[in-house]
């Protein structure tokens, strides 16, 4: 009896089981089919509301923000970074652009040569005393963002080079930065393409230490002449109206545009298949005659040689 009862309580429980299973799957496969929903994947940006708001009152004075937590990030991040091989690699990539600059000027035609023998990134990052935002945000479209920051510096940002003189001298130069205090500009601008520049209002106010040898023998006698220089070059190139547009590390340089070209093939044959394109957006174009047409070209590339590139025809009239 038992083995009876424990056979028929199992196949009991089997027949509901199958039951519900034929049950669940014929329900399932009632529901009528939807094609799967295309999410945009881009969409147009917007700017905070509360962000819509004017820098300055009618008496031209500018509100002032504080940059206490701004600061400590940087500081955080010049204490892990600024010994590491990449950062200390950027620097004196930088510095080395900057010597050629220097060696194509009228004062480089006494030096042969500039090498950078050592540097030091200093004990301290920048600080920002505050910031003010001097443009308009009027719209959810960011087209120009101007930052005012009152920055002072004192970490003792210290380099060492080695230079090459005319009629086989050399020299060896060491500069210490002690004090830079100044108002800079910050900005950030989509015309005439995406780029950012820094740049000081006014002349700041600098502090150097400067060690000067001639063939290995003190010089002190050119010190002030090499600290005019440096007072000089910031002057002339980052000093406004002066400033340098800059690309990295927020945006990408803007590659060489191609001849243009009604239809062009390189190398390989034509296959068959399709082709969809989306526009997502079109800004910054140049004012235009009416009745001059635009062209979008749109590119297929399988390697960095051979490529396939069509021309698509938007005639937009404006």
């Amino acid at each position: 009896m038992i083995v009876i009862i424990l056979v028929s309580t199992l196949a009991g429980m089997i027949l509901t089981l199958i039951i519900q299973y034929i049950w669940i799957r014929r329900w399932f496969s009632s529901l009528p089919e939807e094609p799967i929903p295309k999410k945009p994947q881009f969409g147009k940006f917007q700017c905070p509301e509360e962000l819509f708001k004017l820098s300055g009152d009618a008496n031209g004075k500018f509100e002032k923000e504080s940059c206490r937590f701004l600061n400590l990030i940087f500081q955080f991040l010049f204490q892990e970074l600024r010994d590491t091989r990449e950062v200390r690699r950027w620097v004196a990539k930088r510095m080395s652009m900057e010597f050629e600059d220097m060696l194509q000027t009228t004062s480089g035609k006494l030096l042969d040569q500039i090498v950078v023998r050592d540097f030091n990134l200093g004990t301290r990052f920048p600080t920002f005393h505050s910031v003010i935002v001097k443009n308009e945000v009027k719209d959810s479209a960011l087209e120009v963002l101007e930052i005012a920051l009152d920055i002072e510096y004192s970490g003792g940002f210290q380099m060492a080079v080695d230079v090459d003189l005319m009629f086989g001298k050399s020299a060896y130069l060491s500069i210490t930065v002690t004090k830079l205090v100044g108002k800079a500009r910050l900005l950030f601008t989509r015309d005439p393409y995406t780029h950012w520049n820094f740049a000081f209002y006014e002349e700041p106010h600098m502090e150097f230490e400067v060690e000067p040898r001639i063939e290995g023998k003190s010089f002190p006698q050119i010190t002030s002449f090499i600290i005019n220089q440096i007072k000089r070059v910031v002057k002339k190139k980052h000093t406004l109206p002066n400033y340098k547009i800059r690309f990295r590390p927020f945006f990408f340089k803007p590659e060489t545009l191609h001849p243009q070209a009604d239809f062009y093939i390189h190398g390989i044959p034509l296959g068959v298949g399709g082709l969809d394109v989306n526009v997502i957006g079109c800004s910054r174009l140049a004012k235009i005659p009416s009745n001059v047409a635009l062209f979008c070209t749109v590119s297929l590339s399988k390697s960095a040689i051979f490529f396939v590139s069509f021309i698509l025809v938007l005639s937009v009239y404006i």
